[in-house]
Order: structure tokens, then C-alpha cells, then sequence
């Protein structure tokens, strides 16, 4: 089982066919998890190994299956503000797919959302727009410099970025970010913002 501790309230999981096997995972019941020995002990391994605690948190879970057996986990726990949010129930856990709905943003709960652009002043005109607007999730700007480019990070979707020739990039893009971008600045609305 590998681990990647995105942020304290992100984790991505990846599980071997060996793995699934090892924590007796059903594919074909994996759309209620929270209930399931299997997932507390994934998740007690997650908390042994690399301190991600959800301990009386509510999380939402992202399940892909892979051909060869294995799969892929995004773990989310939800903030007291999303989770006021969320459909009335008795699960514990959030449908896979659904997203939250703001005057800002479409909040995707499957993780970041990325934007690229060819040039720092439509980063920074973005960032002015959601400043205007009381943006107030996360927002991280990076540049990659062998690409030419800078990214957008935010926690929700924005059509201040596209308006600003911002092109959205898959979700996993985010890895690529963290592995060969460079940090310009976190919480890059309130900062950049002033830039523009």
C-alpha cells in the first residue's frame, strides 16, 4: 500500500491487487465504505504511517479501480463549512461525483482544481477577480519553468480563470505540480490578488 499525504485533510491511497487482497476489499461493494472493517484498517494503517488521522472526522471517498486489480483512493475530510453543506442521511460518507454549489465556485470534492496560463498577469488578473469576489478557499500559485507557464491551485472551480484565458488540467496534474513547479505563493488569491 503507498501513501501520499496531499495536505491534512488529503490523501491518496493506492492499493496493489495484493493489497486488496490483504484487506479483503470488494470491488463490487466499495460504495459504502465507512462502514466496512476493511476501510477502518486502511485507514488505521494511513494514521500509523504517515499521521493521517480521521478519528472522528467525516470523509468523503474517491474509489477508481484499476484493470489489473488494484486501486486508487482520494480521501478527503470534510470541514465543518462543507459539511453543513452535504445531503441529510445516515451514511457516512458523501456520493462520489456530487459537487457543492456556491455564488463563486462549484466545489469538486475529488480533490484540487488546476488552472494553466501562458502568462503571470492572467494568473494575477484571476486572482483580483476572486479577491473581488471574497474567494476564500485555498489557493497556491506555482510555475513550471521548463513548460513556460503558471498554475492556479484552488479548492473550487471558477470561471474567473477561463474568462482569463486559464485552461483547466486534469485533476492528477497536481502531482506533476508538486514534483517539478515552483511555489510562487500560498494563498495566492489574497496575496496576487493586489498584483493585477
Amino acid at each position: 500500500m503507498e501513501l501520499i499525504k496531499i495536505s491534512q485533510t488529503k490523501l491518496k491511497i493506492m492499493l496493489s491487487p495484493e493489497d486488496m487482497k490483504t484487506f479483503e476489499l470488494d470491488t463490487t461493494k466499495m460504495c459504502n465504505l465507512s462502514g466496512r472493517a476493511a476501510f477502518r484498517n486502511i485507514l488505521k494503517e494511513a494514521r500509523e504511517r504517515c499521521g493521517f488521522d480521521t478519528a472522528g472526522e467525516r470523509v468523503f471517498v474517491q474509489y477508481y479501480p484499476e484493470k489489473n486489480g488494484g486501486c486508487e483512493m482520494f480521501i478527503t475530510k470534510l470541514s465543518e463549512a462543507l459539511k453543513d453543506k452535504l445531503p441529510t442521511g445516515g451514511g457516512e460518507s458523501v456520493c462520489p461525483g456530487r459537487f457543492y454549489h456556491s455564488e463563486l465556485t462549484e466545489r469538486y470534492d475529488s480533490g484540487y482544481i488546476i488552472y494553466s496560463f501562458a502568462e503571470m498577469k492572467y494568473l494575477l488578473m484571476t486572482c483580483k477577480r476572486l479577491k473581488t469576489a471574497k474567494y476564500s478557499g485555498e489557493s497556491r500559485a506555482y510555475k513550471i519553468i521548463d513548460k513556460c507557464r503558471y498554475y492556479l491551485v484552488l479548492s473550487g472551480e471558477t470561471y474567473f480563470a477561463s474568462e482569463n484565458n486559464g485552461i483547466r488540467c486534469a485533476p492528477s496534474f497536481y502531482y506533476v505540480i508538486l514534483e517539478h513547479g515552483e511555489l510562487i505563493c500560498a494563498d495566492a488569491v489574497k496575496y496576487l490578488g493586489d498584483l493585477a
